[in-house]
């Protein structure tokens, strides 16, 4: 470990850029979650009652999971290396930061699987009764398994934390000259064999992904085949198509917000490349997932993208639309006068 050497560090790469750029996205988007959680609770309209309290979960995890790393624990990642120091308030609070991690690690599986919960809600609605009967009795287990799984795989990461004083020199002997206050500062090394903690996640993301295909797949042709045996208006097939579609959007949009980050990690580790700023920048991309997935939501679901404008317009789309009736009529006399 050199601790002499000179190490050349822009701003970029400094924890200040990262604590300040951290406190601005959550000025910015607490108002967004605020309105978000408003629309979803006084706006949500009859159709969509079913699925109103699933929405209000995902959207309470999401929120969760970006105050968890942008405000509680500030994670200053030293990749290519698992190892890192939390600049959050939870440090105020000696809180260790083998249970910051943890936390961040358990919430976003919860978001996740709440994210499944919003699918399952439809899937169950629209299920046949055959299957519905079936379903109903594995359902809640179902649920509780999600939940509690993430919990039970997050355990064995405590055998996983190796000697720290031990982990911490070999990081900076492997890593190119550091700032004096990284060597300084209370590094903490997650691990030193990756394998398990990234197994878990890709395992458990790729579960959750094939259980939404699955349920995708099945209500589409559940819905299509309803329509053709005439047991559903149309009206109704363009609603229930429309919803889908709208929470595969509210989805997969925001989805790219932790894809973009993922993919430069993967590069940095595989190639143990470390360049600060890139962690940072990707840190700061993960934490508008939340902000980003809220303003997609409110846009892609009709019945709240109606209400936002009726809010803005502060009068009923009917009286908008007698205002284009009355001017077009006004238009079309003022040409046959011309005429």
């Amino acid at each position: 470990m050199n601790i002499t050497c000179i190490s050349t560090h822009r701003y970029l790469d400094t924890p200040e850029f990262l604590t300040i750029a951290l406190h601005i996205n959550t000025i910015m988007s607490t108002p967004v979650y605020i309105f978000g959680i408003f629309i979803i609770l006084t706006k949500t309209p009859e159709q969509m009652k079913t699925v109103k309290w699933c929405l209000v979960n995902v959207h309470g995890w999401i929120i969760l999971f970006d105050y968890s790393v942008s405000i509680m624990t500030m994670p200053f990642l030293l990749l290519p290396a698992f190892g890192g120091y939390p600049l959050g308030i939870l440090k105020y609070f000696g809180v260790p930061t083998f249970v910051q991690t943890m936390s961040v690690m358990i919430i976003f599986g919860w978001m996740w699987a709440s994210t499944v919960l919003v699918f399952e809600n439809r899937f169950y609605i629209i299920c046949t009764v055959q299957v519905k009967n079936r379903w109903k009795k594995m359902r809640r287990k179902w649920m509780f398994c999600h939940y509690s799984y993430v919990f039970v795989l997050a355990i064995p990461c405590y055998w996983f934390v190796p000697d720290q004083e031990q982990a911490v020199q070999k990081i900076f002997e492997s890593l190119p000259c550091l700032p004096g206050y990284i060597y300084e500062a209370p590094v903490f090394v997650l691990t030193e064999n990756c394998v398990y903690h990234l197994s878990v996640i890709v395992i458990f993301i790729a579960i959750c992904s094939i259980e939404v295909l699955i349920m995708v797949f099945y209500m589409s042709y559940t819905i299509v085949h309803q329509l053709k045996g005439k047991t559903v208006s149309r009206k109704t097939f363009e609603m229930q198509k429309n919803f889908l579609v709208a929470l595969l959007m509210q989805v997969l949009i925001p989805l790219t917000m932790i894809v973009i980050p993922v993919i430069p990690w993967l590069f940095l580790i595989i190639t143990y490349t470390y360049i600060q700023s890139i962690v940072n920048f990707t840190i700061i991309i993960a934490t508008s997932h939340g902000s980003v997935a809220t303003i997609v939501m409110l846009i892609v679901h009709r019945p709240y993208r109606e209400a936002i404008l009726l809010m803005i317009r502060k009068k009923p789309i009917g009286s908008v639309n007698n205002s284009r009736r009355i001017m077009y009529a006004a238009r079309n006399a003022l040409s046959d006068i011309n005429n």
